[in-house]
């Protein structure tokens, strides 16, 4: 009868928490929504995007950067260098083992190990940095690694709500995150605007 009751207790307990963990799930999400909402209506938002869709696109002073003969930076933002990286997790063993008592208390163990590495795709942190959008190139000076991508390694950009993904003709594809939507939105609307703008474009200079 004890028995029976604990097992009643352990369900319900169990029950309450899976309820309790959906809910926060489902607040978390609304919560995103609500935020991810705001950013879009952002007069600040909405004032960049329709600079970035306009012609000719705004100019951007990189002391930092040294562009090419007739390229002009129209985007800087701060961003998050991630890639997909295969990660190690654990190394297994199978096979027979068996074990051998040799005195009391000290057992030898024999057989064949054969390992085995388990490892899976993840989404990997690089660097933080500047990311620079011209009209030539899209280029990130990042604290450990630089990046540079001219516009025929590129195949085209995945938009996220707080990233792209840059896919390359080859090599890994970089992914650039912002934990701020606004930022975000106008990272996105750079990464359209360069990839659907002739390669040299006029910028303004004004």
């Amino acid at each position: 009868m004890i028995g029976l009751l604990l097992l009643i207790v352990i369900a319900l307990v169990i029950a309450l928490v899976f309820v309790f963990n959906r809910r926060r799930k489902r607040k978390r999400a609304e919560a995103t929504d609500r935020e991810w909402t705001a950013a879009c209506n952002d007069p600040e938002v909405l004032q960049t995007v329709d600079a970035l869709c306009s012609d000719p696109l705004p100019s951007v002073h990189t002391p930092a950067v040294n562009l090419q003969s007739g390229e002009d930076c129209f985007y800087v933002t701060e961003a998050d260098h991630y890639e997909m990286r295969t990660v190690t997790k654990q190394i297994t063993y199978s096979g027979v083992t068996t074990r051998v008592r040799v005195m009391r208390g000290v057992y030898l163990r024999s057989g064949s190990f054969t390992p085995r590495r388990v490892t899976k795709d993840e989404l990997t942190f690089l660097s933080t940095g500047i990311l620079y959008f011209t009209n030539k190139r899209i280029i990130f000076m990042g604290s450990k690694k630089n990046l540079v991508l001219t516009r025929r390694s590129i195949l085209g950009v995945n938009p996220m709500r707080d990233a792209i993904e840059i896919e390359k003709t080859s090599g890994r594809n970089p992914v650039f995150a912002i934990k701020d939507y606004r930022r975000a939105i106008c990272m996105n609307a750079a990464a359209s605007r360069f990839i659907n703008t002739e390669e040299g474009q006029l910028v303004s200079h004004s």
